[in-house]
């Protein structure tokens, strides 16, 4: 990277160990000279070392394993603004592990000078490089130099490399495994990908995490290139967002790539951070544990900290990571040899979210699951409720029911889990949450039994149709319901977590192996809590309906569609709790419906009914303050310069004119604002469903052109002879 390649030229090694701090010493490096890989490993950690110290080479080629024994020079390296190992300019490598080093070095000397290939002695620094002890290096350097026949000469032995390791954590880090010593608390980027992407079948790619993710991608480029900052990231677990980083790094690995993953270190513990942002010369440092520290100390210090969240952590004012692309995904996997088919089984069974497709990727590879899966079969049935809150009487009360033991052996078994490395579950206050509830889902539903199924579905049924009493108070009063004693009896936290059940049993329904269609029973339930609700069920949903929109699209459309028809219409109440006095808090219960429809419009399946339903709403509604309007939702799905769906221009052009036949007067007014209306606030796809993953895409010029020259025929073909359409 620019910044890392100019301002973190050099670092210096702390390994830690129980507490302790640990550093090599010449010895170290001498007896793994012994072990019969290192000539052949030699070159490969040279490389490293000069990559994680150097500014980016201009060239560097250094050949490992059997390569190493091959003809010509062992490595080649050409750097702007060298150090007290690598040499400023062209430099030219020669390693050996044998005993003895000066003969060898005599040797490599003389059959280069003589013969220097492709390599201008004039020009170029020669290197020796041993990992024994070489008490002679300086003198046999200096007589070297004399002769006049290279720019200059050096030697390197194992006490440089010490120093230079000393000078390269990540990379000494590396070292240290390749010669046994203990964990430290933190592990180079580059072994934590290797380890991270080589356990699924085929492998996981650098191209299949950066699927789709380029507009994160190069805000990612861009932090690297810049000055220290810290830079969080969200994904689905710490882990997504790592992996992300990484997969940046080596795609870029020509630019800043390389530099970052020789320096990256990733920390897994509080001890091992204080220590690494307390080191004389810059790092870049990737937080993997759930303590507190403060990003802005390392960076104050110089170094760059790179903060991965998990989807249960609040970002703030960084980034996201979306789905994976539609397209990508499944090109991603053909080129890693999986077949078309293969590829697009596993883009549409994973609804394109990384964690879920690796996992399959490491099912298909027989890679037993993590040890927690197989301490967690009494309480697999939380996945279906994946979040509580534990001071709340009646959510414990359904946490026991759930799993049919006590609250007190569930907790128990949760804190268990909890304490263990690759935990997945977190505590927060009294909230507990699944890390990735995809994941967990992954995991743990194939442990789930029909019985267990059953049981939820009772209580999602009983539970969601219970109805806020805070609606019982006078419109525009409801911000007092805590103080008039007017709460619901379980917490919003359990609320939604059943709603999110019910989606990854409708999103990923192949999990539950006791029950063939498990999303048969996400729609049923669905049905049982919508079909026939009054108002108060719809607002007291407001903030789930999207949830229960993606669980079950069509029971959910069939919902809305029953209630539009009944009369009077849940809804035309649902519109009048909006407080219009000016004096009251803005309150309104009918936005989570708006969202849900909106969401359902991003699917191309689902777009003319959701289209439908809202201008049938727009009919009900006489609310004014909110921007919130079915109206104002129903014109963005039909915007001649953005879309806000999958659905192609053509087919929306036909559900407008559908709506012209069905909902005239609602159908006339759309159009007209179709063809005015210059702005809007943007349309956030799905949280479940793959639909509109790669965000609204801007419109050519051309298509823009066609979409309003055939909204202007429908205006046409409308406006007949009524005097107040003309």
């Amino acid at each position: 990277m620019e910044r890392i390649g100019h301002g973190l030229i050099a670092f210096g090694t702390i390994v830690r160990y129980d507490g302790r701090m640990i550093t090599f010493d010449a010895s170290e490096v001498a007896n793994w000279a012994d072990k019969p890989d290192a000539h052949h490993q030699l070159p490969e950690l040279v490389r490293r070392l000069a990559l994680a110290t150097c500014p980016m080479p201009s060239l560097i080629d250094m050949p490992s394993g059997s390569s190493v024994t091959g003809p010509g020079w062992d490595g080649v390296l050409d750097v702007s603004d060298g150090n007290a190992w690598a040499p400023t300019g062209a430099s030219a490598w020669e390693f050996s592990a044998k005993k003895g080093p000066t003969s060898k070095a005599n040797a490599d000397y003389a059959k280069r000078t003589a013969a220097p290939g492709e390599v201008d002695p004039s020009k170029t620094t020669f290197v020796f490089v041993t990992p024994r002890v070489w008490n002679q290096k300086h003198p046999w350097a200096k007589a070297r130099r004399g002769e006049g026949r290279w720019a200059d000469v050096r030697a390197l032995d194992a006490n440089d490399l010490v120093a230079w390791l000393d000078a390269a954590p990540p990379v000494a880090r590396r070292f240290a495994a390749l010669i046994g010593m203990p964990e430290s608390g933190w592990t180079s980027l580059d072994d934590w990908w290797t380890n991270w992407a080589s356990v699924a079948k085929p492998a996981i790619t650098t191209d299949l995490v950066l699927a789709g993710r380029g507009d994160e991608a190069n805000a990612l480029a861009d932090w690297a290139r810049g000055e220290p900052a810290p830079y969080s990231l969200q994904g689905a677990t710490r882990d997504e967002a790592i992996a992300f980083l990484a997969a940046c790094a080596q795609a870029n690995a020509g630019s800043w790539g390389a530099a970052l993953m020789g320096r990256a270190a990733v920390v897994e513990t509080v001890d091992a951070w204080r220590s690494l942002e307390n080191h004389y010369i810059p790092l870049a440092l990737i937080r993997n544990f759930a303590g507190e520290v403060s990003a802005k100390v390392a960076t104050e210090k110089g170094h760059y900290a790179f903060i991965p969240m998990g989807a249960h952590e609040d970002i703030g004012d960084g980034r996201k990571l979306p789905l994976l692309g539609r397209d990508e995904t499944p090109q991603a996997l053909m080129a890693t040899g999986l077949s078309e088919a293969q590829a697009r089984a596993h883009t549409r069974k994973s609804a394109r979210r990384l964690l879920v497709l690796r996992r399959r990727l490491i099912d298909e590879a027989g890679v037993p699951p993590p040890e927690w899966v197989a301490q967690a079969s009494t309480v697999a049935p939380l996945a279906l409720i994946g979040k509580w809150n534990a001071g709340k009487e009646a959510d414990r009360e359904i946490v026991a029911q759930i799993t049919g033991q006590s609250y007190e052996e569930t907790e128990r078994a949760v804190q268990a889990l909890s304490n263990l490395p690759d935990a997945p579950l977190a505590r927060i206050g009294d909230r507990w949450t699944f890390v990735s509830p995809e994941e967990a889902w992954h995991l743990l539903a194939p442990q789930i039994t029909r019985s267990e199924v059953e049981r939820f579905r009772e209580i999602a049924v009983a539970l969601l149709r219970t109805e806020s009493p805070k609606f019982d108070l006078p419109v525009g009063g409801c911000y007092a319901a805590n103080i008039f004693g007017k709460t619901m009896p379980h917490s919003d936290t359990l609320g939604s977590g059943v709603a999110q059940g019910l989606a990854l049993m409708g999103v990923y329904p192949d999990r539950v192996k006791s029950i063939d269609a498990v999303d048969r029973h996400a729609d049923y339930t669905v049905s049982c809590v919508l079909d026939g609700a009054g108002w108060q069920t719809w607002a007291t949903l407001d903030s789930d309906l999207q949830t229960l929109a993606e669980a079950a699209p069509n029971a959910f459309l069939n919902a809305v569609e029953a209630g539009l028809s009944r009369s009077p219409s849940p809804f035309g109440t649902l519109f009048a709790q909006e407080d219009n006095s000016g004096g009251g808090f803005g309150e309104a219960a009918h936005p989570g419906l708006l969202w849900a429809l909106e969401t359902l419009a991003w699917s191309e399946e689902h777009f003319p009914r959701a289209a439908k339903a809202l201008a049938r709403l727009a009919e009900l509604d006489t609310g004014e303050r909110l921007d919130n309007r079915p109206s104002e939702s129903l014109t963005s799905l039909f915007l001649p310069w953005i879309k806000f769906t999958e659905m192609p221009d053509e087919q929306r052009i036909e559900t407008l004119g559908m709506l012209l036949n069905s909902v005239p007067h609602i159908g006339w007014q759309t159009l007209l604002r179709v063809r005015t209306s210059d702005s809007l606030a943007e349309r956030h796809p799905p949280n479940w469903r793959p639909w509109g993953q790669d965000g609204a895409p801007k419109i050519t010029n051309g298509e823009f052109a066609a979409f309003l020259s055939a909204a202007d025929r429908l205006v046409l073909e409308n406006v007949g002879v009524d005097a107040e359409r003309w």
